[in-house]
């Protein structure tokens, strides 16, 4: 885990700037009910653990979308601790430092881009 960190500070400019024009390019519009048209992100990011929409009050709007499964018991959970955890880059897109996942155990980053709502990936 700490070569991980290590590696992630050394090239944090570089991957924050891969992971932001990246979905730029990829223009992400959430749906509600077509949570399986998420695969490209999978595709385009093997790393990402998960995909999920909040409001603007970090209240989840969407299920979690994973790569192998859809949990739509998931909507409306309080996902307002990522207030804390990430750090603005620009007017659209915040990153937070690698922490542990909650639901994985892995080491992980969030990365938050502002639209109506608000659209979360965590890579691990």
């Amino acid at each position: 885990m700490n070569k991980f960190i290590e590696i992630y500070q050394k090239h944090k400019f570089e991957i924050e700037s891969f992971l932001i024009n990246t979905l730029t390019e990829n223009d992400f519009k959430y749906k509600e009910n077509e949570e399986s048209k998420y695969d490209i992100y999978f595709k385009n990011f093997p790393s990402i653990e998960l995909i999920y929409i909040t409001d603007s009050n970090y209240q989840q709007i969407s299920p979690n979308i994973s790569r192998k499964n859809i949990d739509h018991d998931a909507k409306k959970q309080d996902r307002s601790y990522l207030n804390f955890k990430l750090i603005e880059k620009d007017d659209s897109y915040a990153i937070s430092e690698p922490y542990l996942s909650s639901a994985t155990g892995n080491v992980c980053i969030t990365v938050k881009k502002k639209l109506l709502n608000i659209f979360s990936l965590t890579f691990q």
